[in-house]
């Protein structure tokens, strides 16, 4: 299992971003996995970002793009991260940081996670959704 500072780096490394690149391309939702296989989703909006893993479950952080890269905010005090954009398309985007490089695919889903967590048996059912697809990439 991964720790809190593995978490908050792999939520920002999802967000790096161009602003030489329409924003447009990095909303939605993006899937990867860790070294450890461990599988986990990232859901953006024009606002926040959400980074959702089958062990902490979704983590709201607001984020802003800067230039070829996205700051994500960490916490209330301000502490953030930066990711830089390598690469990006309709299907897949490539965040790397000091340490690690991290490749996401897009992936189309149903209903979007902003929509339902509002309500929460659809978020519940969205959640088992998630687990299902987790199941899936684990086989």
């Amino acid at each position: 299992m991964i720790d809190l500072r593995y978490l908050i780096f792999f939520i920002l490394i999802l967000f790096g971003c161009s602003s030489k690149i329409s924003e447009n391309l990095l909303l939605g939702a993006w899937w990867a996995t860790q070294e450890d296989s461990t599988y986990f989703e990232i859901y953006i909006n024009e606002r926040e970002f959400v980074f959702n893993h089958e062990a902490y479950g979704p983590i709201e952080y607001k984020y802003r793009v800067y230039d070829d890269s996205i700051k994500i905010f960490t916490n209330s005090n301000g502490r953030s991260k930066n990711w830089e954009i390598v690469q990006i398309s309709d299907s897949s985007l490539i965040l790397k940081s000091e340490h690690e490089e991290f490749i996401l695919n897009k992936i189309i889903l149903s209903e979007g996670y902003f929509d339902l967590r509002i309500d929460s048996i659809a978020f519940e059912n969205f959640q088992e959704n998630f687990i299902e697809r987790y199941l899936r990439k684990r086989e």
